[in-house]
């Protein structure tokens, strides 16, 4: 009793709450837009112009931008779909509009008194604010304000959201330049102004500019929080059967949170711990639980203690219902307690057997039930055992009377649920051929104020009647609201079916069925028992034929239609795939076999680079791109009738391309030289050389094929038809004439100097670089010389051979001893021409000295005029015996012949010691004869003066022996 008793307080608290609290939310003014101050019942509406920074403007009543919408809203700026309010409730309020800003401010504002029921205020916004080149109070911007009943601004819990990009809150979504939230949820509580009054204010406003919108939607509610009344000791249930270690607890019902707080050696799961009734398994009789509760408002909760005990078993409460006499609609049911466990049932009739083991039960014939109440599980015993008894006492059969509206020519008759149908025309029965046993029945050319008649057997077994009187009213009608122009073969067709019933039909009761007929391929579409007079029949075929039949619980209706469809189609040109160079243009155009009426198809062409059209058949393009740029675009235009949204699309690819001007690297001066070969580098590459023979098509010059001076040239780059072309020049210099002077015939040992001339700078073969050379070969050689001139670069060389003439090997033949008075002839070999040191000339001479005497020669050769020089000496004696005088010395001997060929006899009388040297005083012979005549032998000796030493007696006598052949 006492958790009813508490139930049944919650709900007077709910009621009392609720007719408290101010009117500050919107779902009781209807959707539209509102211009005047008084339009939302508990608010005041105004508005004015935005203001620059500091400065102010008078507030006028009314506003043209406040409005109710019903929520949910599609396809907002930057939000998408905005949901219902998370307040609760399906309209809220919106200020300023997001599709115009025209620096627009709109205000609403409510003044109340603050109770203890409405002290916490809750209030949901969402928003789009477009930011500028503004101050920040100068932006798109939104504010909720408070202020006391003196008129001061309320600080702490007013919430400011000023100009869009500005404020720094970390919940909006900045896309760009626009700051954006969905619903998102504020709180304020008044408690401290609680017997005052307060005023709300809440302000959405557009930039000062007139060039960015701000726009804002609005809910809010209050509840209660009176802090100061809290319960002292909160109504806790507990069940606990003796023995058992699971139990339950239950807090009362109606608050917003609930949480429990368990003994440090008995915890409570989180997830149990926030339930408003929770169950655990650790349970120990006298543990000491904690329960806090929480209203609404979040800045109140209530806290009481409990201490767990044992229970038992007991029924709270047992009732039943009535049955019709032999049938069952009776019903029993009981609530029991006392057991942490859960509970079994057992139901028994008078005749104690067992009909139910559940709480509740139904479908019960009349009779005594007794029902038998223990704990669930081994712990039953000791919760003790709950019995109680209930009568299901009975009701006479009754009979419904009904009136019965119908139209037209037919009545339809049912009431559902049941068997054993019998229907009456009054109190005449109708056979079953014509349908008088089944659940409803069709009246044919119906009678106002006839009576017709239902008896059946409920689902209970319960003998019911019905009775109906017909009355007619006045007939409702079915029509075809719309049925939309589709495309040819399309099975998006829609038809709008509109049927206003007829007055007194039931509500929920029309139902709509359409079909199709004749050739249409199959389709079937129905809605039965629905509260909507208008029904849309959904993907249907272009052009079939399809039948309606409706009816709004009185009256039937029918009605048939064909779904209307366009078929066309169009050329799109041009139709290849061309190129078109920058600073050209081209049309591209629809072309309809048949010449179409103005406004007959809209057009849209995409996209809209290069691209200059508007809702036009034709369009003009006229690419500009940067240079060096190739790119292929594909224009579609999309062609809708505009009777029927049926888009044909056709595409059209244009290659645009805009060459790069190109431009030629720099081409040094060449020379007019076989190996004056040029690679000439252009950008970009790939183009074609041109114009010039001395270039072949891929750039290689050849400074040879070019004459002398300045030449020209062409370079082009193509893509496809598009050429871009510069013209280019080079320059071919003549080479140096390279000179070398200097003597090229030189004598064996002979240096000469070589002088380059005809250029700037030289480089010889033996890698001098200046412009003469001394050289000294030692045979006939080759240099060659580079030179180069430093104003043309251009190179040419020379190459001389300098020829070594060896000197003259000369010789002299002939008889260089001599008796005195002797003739000889001297000849010189080994050159071309000769010089004597007797002033002749001739290759040879014939001489008679007297005396022993050098003769010299110089021999020239015949090229170079090399000299060398060569001398003989022609010995003169006078063939006698030469002695030194003494007189130990005999005096009478001959050496003879003198000259010789190389064998001379001496004669003498005495013993003779002689020893015989060469010129050079070397010892070639010594020896001792007694003869008187002794030959000395000296033909193995060459030619020449040898000096003959004769010892006699310790003196000596030399003479001269020449020996030639």
């Amino acid at each position: 009793m006492k958790k009813l008793y508490y139930i049944f307080f919650s709900v007077l608290l709910f009621v009392f709450t609720s007719r408290a609290q101010i009117n500050i939310d919107f779902e009781a003014t209807p959707v539209g837009t509102y211009t005047s101050a008084s339009a939302v019942n508990g608010w005041t509406i105004s508005s004015r112009t935005a203001t620059s920074c500091n400065s102010t403007a008078t507030w006028s009543l009314g506003s043209p931008e406040f409005s109710i919408i019903a929520t949910p809203q599609s396809f907002l700026p930057n939000i998408g779909t905005l949901p219902n309010s998370p307040l609760g409730g399906t309209v809220v309020a919106q200020l300023n509009s997001y599709y115009s800003a025209n620096s627009s401010v709109t205000r609403l504002a409510q003044t109340f008194s603050v109770t203890s029921l409405n002290a916490y205020i809750q209030f949901a916004y969402a928003g789009i604010w477009l930011s500028g080149t503004h101050s920040c109070c100068e932006q798109a911007g939104f504010k909720v304000l408070l202020y006391d009943q003196a008129g001061n601004p309320i600080t702490c819990p007013s919430y400011t959201l000023a100009g869009a990009g500005c404020a720094s809150i970390p919940t909006y979504t900045l896309s760009g330049n626009t700051s954006w939230t969905n619903w998102q949820i504020q709180s304020i509580y008044l408690q401290s102004y609680i017997g005052s009054n307060v005023t709300l204010e809440i302000t959405n406003y557009d930039c000062t500019a007139s060039d960015h919108y701000g726009t804002v939607f609005f809910d809010a509610k209050t509840s209660n929080c009176n802090c100061s009344y809290a319960p002292s000791n909160l109504p806790i249930t507990n069940n606990f059967c003796a023995g058992s270690s699971l139990a339950s607890i239950q807090a009362p019902v109606g608050y917003a949170q609930y949480l429990w707080t368990a003994p440090a050696l008995y915890p409570i799961s989180a997830s149990q711990a926030t339930l408003y009734s929770t169950s655990f398994t650790n349970a120990v009789v006298g543990n000491i639980y904690t329960l806090t509760v929480y209203p609404a408002s979040p800045f109140c909760s209530f806290t009481s203690t409990f201490a767990l005990a044992n229970t038992s078993v007991s029924i709270l409460g047992i009732g039943s219902n009535p049955s019709c006499t032999v049938g069952t609609s009776g019903s029993a049911t009981v609530a029991a307690g006392g057991s942490g466990t859960g509970y079994t049932y057992t139901w028994t009739n008078s005749t104690n057997s067992i009909v139910a083991n559940s709480p509740t039960l139904s479908s019960l014939a009349a009779g005594v039930y007794t029902v038998n109440i223990t704990a669930a599980g081994a712990q039953s015993l000791s919760c003790g055992t709950a019995t109680a008894t209930t009568t299901v006492g009975t009701i006479p059969p009754g009979v419904i009377q009904l009136l019965k509206p119908f139209c037209g020519s037919e009545a339809y008759l049912s009431y559902p649920g049941g068997t054993n149908y019998q229907w009456y025309n009054n109190l005449s029965p109708i056979t079953a051929s014509l349908g008088g046993t089944a659940s409803s029945y069709t009246v044919y050319s119906p009678i106002n104020n006839s009576v017709y008649r239902l008896a059946y057997i409920s689902n209970q077994n319960c003998h019911d009647s019905l009775k109906l009187t017909l009355v007619q009213v006045p007939s409702g009608n079915l029509s075809l609201a719309s049925t939309p122009t589709i495309c040819q073969g399309a099975t998006n067709g829609t038809a709008v079916i509109s049927m206003a019933p007829a007055s007194g039909a039931p509500q929920g009761s029309n139902s709509f069925s359409v079909f199709s007929i004749g050739t249409t391929p199959p389709y079937s579409s129905t809605a039965s028992s629905v509260s909507l007079n208008s029904f849309t029949a959904a993907n249907l075929s272009a052009g079939s034929t399809y039948s309606v039949i409706s009816f709004d619980g009185l009256c039937k209706y029918s009605t048939s239609f064909t779904v209307p469809f366009i078929s066309f189609d169009y050329t799109l040109a041009p139709s290849n795939s061309p190129t078109l160079c920058t600073g050209n243009s081209i049309q591209a155009s629809v072309t309809f076999s048949t010449l179409p009426n103005s406004g007959q198809y809209s057009y849209s062409w995409q996209p809209s680079t290069f691209l200059f059209s508007g809702n036009y058949p034709n369009a003009i393009i006229s690419p500009s791109t940067n240079p060096g740029s190739v790119t292929t675009l594909t224009y579609t235009v999309v062609v809708t009738p505009t009777i029927a949204n049926c888009p044909l699309t056709k595409t059209l690819s244009i290659t645009i391309a805009n060459p790069i001007t190109p431009t030629i690297n720099a081409i040094p001066n060449l020379c007019n030289s076989s190996n004056s070969v040029y690679t000439i580098s252009a950008n970009p590459i790939g183009g074609i050389y041109s114009n010039n023979a001395a270039i072949t098509p891929n750039g290689i010059l050849n400074g040879a094929s070019a004459p002398i001076g300045q030449n020209t040239f062409t370079y082009a780059i193509s893509i496809g038809t598009c050429i871009a072309k510069t013209a280019g020049t080079f320059t071919i210099n003549s080479l140096p004439l390279i000179s070398v002077s200097g003597n090229t015939l030189i004598c064996e040992g002979q240096s000469t100097t070589l002088l380059a001339n005809g250029a700037n700078s030289y480089t010889w073969s033996n890698s001098s670089l200046s412009p003469f050379i001394t050289i000294n070969p030692s045979v006939t050689s080759s240099y060659s010389v580079e030179g180069k001139d430093i104003l043309t670069n251009c190179y040419n060389s020379k190459t001389v051979v300098v020829t070594v003439e060896p000197y003259p090997v000369l010789s002299i033949l002939g008889n260089t001893l001599l008796c005195a008075g002797q003739t000889t002839t001297l000849i010189a070999n080994g050159a071309s021409t000769y010089s004597w040191s007797n002033g002749f000339s001739s290759q040879a001479i014939t001489v008679s000295p007297n005396v022993t005497n050098t003769y010299s020669i110089i021999g020239t050769s015949a090229l170079a005029n090399c000299s060398s020089t060569q001398a003989i000496t022609v010995s003169v004696s006078n063939c006698n015996i030469v002695s030194i005088p003494n007189r130990n010395v005999d005096e009478n001997f001959n050496i003879y012949p003198n000259p010789s060929s190389g064998k001379f006899l001496i004669e003498s009388g005495n013993i003779l010691s002689i020893v015989v040297s060469d010129e050079l005083g070397r010892i070639i012979l010594e020896d001792h004869f007694q003869k008187e005549n002794y030959q000395l032998d000296l033909s193995a000796y060459s030619n020449g003066v040898y000096i003959l030493k004769i010892f006699l007696n310790n003196e000596i006598k030399i003479v001269k022996l020449i020996k030639n052949d």
